[in-house]
């Protein structure tokens, strides 16, 4: 159980970061159903996780479909699941969870909105949080986190087996850092879940699901 810590401080290359660039090349840059290459929303870098889950050479992105518009009420509802009985037909989601080579240089591009670059970093709970997160038997602790238990906004959700929870982004801890982020989760929160069998799929595949919970 590691919290996710969020600052402003500089990003040093192949650490995870929030907003920013596309690391990659732009043949994977999904589309939204606009025809327009989504917003990078979160690069992950091996750098978050103490077990082997990135291969070298590799980030994983995952995407909004915003486009060149701010979140919408539409595009925020799009990608949300709120209770379990959403997630049969959940096919994919609208936002995009890909792994690609890692380029180590950023694309930014006039038509996409580009959000603020904020560097994460993981470290491990304090005995106290640890305690925390354990007392309620659904939900941990409401803070951004990699691994552990997630904290639910609305129903709690189980994906399917392939997939396991990789981490938790709260639009408080965010804005804590970079007001532009507010209205980005619709005061909620995101959830990562990424592929048991990521070290076998390839470049430009969609390796995971990205949600929103809000109220």
């Amino acid at each position: 159980m590691f919290v996710l810590d969020i600052s402003k401080s500089p990003c040093s290359p192949k650490r995870s970061r929030l907003g920013g660039g596309f690391s990659g090349e732009i043949d994977v840059w999904p589309l939204n159903d606009k025809g327009v290459k989504m917003t990078p929303l979160l690069t992950i870098w091996q750098d978050i996780f103490p077990t082997l889950i990135i291969p070298a050479g590799f980030c994983v992105t995952v995407f909004l479909p915003y486009g060149g518009e701010s979140c919408s009420v539409r595009s925020l509802r799009s990608c949300a699941l709120n209770d379990q009985s959403q997630v049969k037909n959940f096919k994919g989601g609208v936002a995009k969870v890909i792994l690609h080579r890692d380029l180590e240089q950023d694309t930014f591009l006039d038509y996409v909105s580009h959000l603020p670059e904020l560097c994460v970093k993981t470290r491990e709970m304090s005995d106290y949080e640890k305690k925390e997160d354990l007392q309620d038997e659904i939900n941990g602790t409401y803070i951004s986190k990699v691994l552990g238990r997630p904290s639910w906004v609305q129903d709690e959700i189980f994906m399917p087996e392939k997939y396991f929870f990789a981490a938790q982004l709260t639009e408080f801890d965010l804005v804590k850092c970079e007001a532009e982020y507010e209205g980005v989760f619709s005061d909620g929160s995101g959830y990562v879940y990424l592929r048991h069998a990521l070290q076998k799929l390839s470049h430009g595949d969609v390796v995971g699901e990205f949600f929103l919970q809000f109220t």
